[in-house]
C-alpha cells in the first residue's frame, strides 16, 4: 500500500482573548480522523493543545500526527512565534500536542502586535498518519534486562525516513505504569518517557527517574544523553538526542537499511523521604503557589539548572543551550541567540 499522509492548514481567530480561560476550535477532518485544537491561559501563559476525538470504528484506536502552531502578529514587519509537536493519540487519552507559545503578560505587550481589539489569529498545520500504511515507522522493543525499578532495552526503529511518531508498549517500573514516544520534533530526535497516572490511583507520588539514551553509529562513535529528575504523575521526562539533520547524514552510519538502533537505560525510584500524599490534599495546596515552567520541554522549574537569554527570556539550561545551537533563536520571541550568549542563572526555588 502506497504511503499517504494528509495535511490540512487553517487559521483560528480567538476574540476576547483577555478573558481567555479555555477555547476549542472547530473540528477538522485528517486521513478521516476528527481533530481540534484547545486554547488555553495556563500556568500564566497561552497554551495551545492538540487534541484527537479518535473515530467511532474502534474502541481501541490509535493515530500519529505532528502540528504547527504559530501565532501571528497584526503587523507583518513582526516575525510569528511558532512551535510544532509530534505524538502518538490512542483511545486512553495519554497523547496530546501540547506548547507553551507565549508568556501571558508578554501576550499583551504592545510592541510585539499579538493582540488587535482583544483578539489574537492563529495559524494551524496537522499532519497525520495513515493508521493502515504498511509502511510507516515502526517501533520495535527488545528488553535486555529488568527489575522493579528499571531495565535496559534495545530499540529498532524501521523507516526512520517516515517518522512523526511511535509509542511502546505500556511497560511496569516501581509498581507504576510508563510508556516511551519517540519522535522528531523540533528537527530533532526526541526520546520521551511518561509515567501514567490510572484511573481510581489514590494518591500522586513523584518519582526520580535516572536515563540514558545512546544511538549506534557503524561509521564513527555513538552519541549518548543522560537526564535525572524528579518528574509527577502523568507528566513525561524527555532527550533530544542528535539533530535530524546530522542523524540522516550518508557518512554518520546511523541509519542503515532505513533503520536506526537505540540503547536505554530506564531506572525509577521513590525519592527518599517521600510519603504518597492524597490527591485531594495535594491539588488543593499546589493552587496558591506559583508555577514556572520551562517553555521548551515544559517542565516544572524546580532545581534544574537555569539558562537566560540576551532577551531576558529563562528555560532549562540544557534545553537552551541545545536549541540555541541548532536553531539560533529564542523560542519564545524568535530573537537571534547563540549557545555562548546563554548565561546560567539561579533562582530562590524551595521545593
Amino acid at each position: 500500500m502506497a504511503s499517504t499522509i494528509s495535511k490540512i492548514n487553517f487559521d483560528f481567530k480567538i476574540p476576547n482573548i483577555s478573558q481567555l480561560n479555555t477555547i476549542d476550535s472547530p473540528s477538522v477532518v485528517v486521513q478521516g480522523v476528527p481533530w481540534f485544537v484547545q486554547v488555553q491561559k495556563l500556568n500564566g501563559s497561552l497554551a495551545i493543545f492538540l487534541r484527537c476525538k479518535g473515530t467511532g470504528k474502534s474502541t481501541n484506536w490509535s493515530y500519529v500526527a505532528q502540528a504547527t502552531f504559530k501565532l501571528l502578529p497584526f503587523n507583518g514587519k513582526m516575525k510569528a512565534i511558532e512551535r510544532d509537536f509530534a505524538n502518538v493519540f490512542d483511545y486512553k487519552k495519554r497523547g496530546y500536542g501540547y506548547q507553551s507559545m507565549i508568556k501571558w503578560n508578554d501576550l499583551f505587550d504592545k510592541g510585539k502586535f499579538f493582540v488587535q481589539d482583544d483578539a489574537i489569529n492563529l495559524s494551524i498545520e496537522i499532519e497525520a498518519a495513515d493508521a493502515n500504511n504498511i509502511n510507516a515507522s515502526k517501533l520495535i522493543v527488545d528488553i535486555d534486562k529488568s527489575s522493579d525499578e528499571g531495565c535496559t532495552a534495545r530499540l529498532k526503529i524501521e523507516n526512520i525516513d517516515k517518522l512523526i511518531a511511535v509509542k511502546s508498549h505500556d511497560f511496569q517500573l516501581n509498581n507504576m505504569s510508563w510508556y516511551l514516544i519517540v519522535s522528531k520534533w523540533m528537527n530533532c530526535l526526541n526520546f520521551r518517557v511518561a509515567q501514567i497516572l490510572e484511573d481510581g490511583t489514590p494518591t500522586e507520588l513523584p518519582m526520580d527517574i535516572k536515563w540514558s539514551v545512546k544511538i549506534n553509529s557503524t561509521n564513527i562513535g555513538p552519541i549518548e544523553e543522560t537526564k535525572n529528575e524528579r518528574i509527577l504523575p502523568g507528566n513525561l521526562s524527555q532527550i533530544n538526542l542528535i539533530s535530524w539533520n546530522e542523524l540522516c547524514h550518508k557518512e554518520s552510519g546511523f541509519v542503515v537499511n532505513n533503520s536506526i538502533v537505540i540503547d536505554i537505560q530506564l531506572k525509577v525510584e521513590k525519592p527518599k523521604g517521600a510519603v504518597d500524599v492524597p490527591k485531594a490534599i495535594k491539588r488543593k495546596a499546589s493552587t496558591d503557589a506559583i508555577q514556572l515552567e520551562c517553555a521548551i520541554c515544559l517542565h516544572s522549574i524546580r532545581d534544574q539548572a537555569l539558562g537566560v537569554t540576551p532577551c531576558g527570556h529563562m528555560f532549562c539550561l540544557l534545553c537552551l543551550v541545545k536549541t540555541a545551537k541548532i536553531h539560533k533563536k529564542c523560542p519564545t520571541c524568535n530573537d537571534r541567540v547563540t549557545s555562548n550568549q546563554v548565561k546560567r542563572i539561579f533562582l530562590p526555588i524551595v521545593n
